[in-house]
């Protein structure tokens, strides 16, 4: 599943099924632990839907992490450039992204920042983040699945 905010649905979805749905949530945690070994603070870039729902509170506090969320000013940016930037004009604006990323990491004091929404996966895409590590959400669920592909190939 292809989205970080229908997760919301995510348990209802898998029960519904006996084919396996990649828990996008869990898999970007986990990964965590591989992209920045030492990682403390995990800090969440998202809609303000997945932000006050909790979505990913869940999984990152049971990983030992400690969750920072973003201020109403960064959600307010995130959300401009996710609707306006991205949804709406068709591109990334690259600085509005990368000062996201830049001021969760030295303001909030975050380790790693994740990705929870595939527009930020695009300006991701479009102009990979290199001074700051980031977990973004679709490419780790994109790996995962790719990864289990393979796995059922070989069995």
């Amino acid at each position: 599943m292809a989205c970080n905010t229908a997760h919301y649905v995510y348990q209802e979805l898998q029960a519904a099924t006996e084919i396996p749905i990649i828990n996008m949530l869990q898999t970007t945690v986990d990964a965590i632990k591989t992209l920045q070994p030492h990682a403390k603070r995990v800090g969440l870039l998202a809609t303000p839907g997945t932000i006050e729902s909790g979505l990913y509170d869940q999984y990152v506090l049971a990983a030992g992490y400690e969750l920072v969320k973003p201020t109403a000013e960064l959600i307010e940016l995130t959300e401009d450039l996710i609707y306006n930037d991205i949804k709406q004009a068709g591109h990334s604006d690259n600085d509005k992204y990368h000062t996201l990323v830049k001021r969760m990491s030295e303001e909030l004091n975050c380790d790693i920042v994740i990705l929870g929404c595939t527009e930020l996966s695009y300006a991701e895409e479009m102009d990979p983040e290199t001074t700051y590590p980031v977990a973004d959400s679709q490419s780790l669920v994109v790996n995962k699945t790719i990864e289990l592909a393979q796995q059922l190939r070989q069995s």
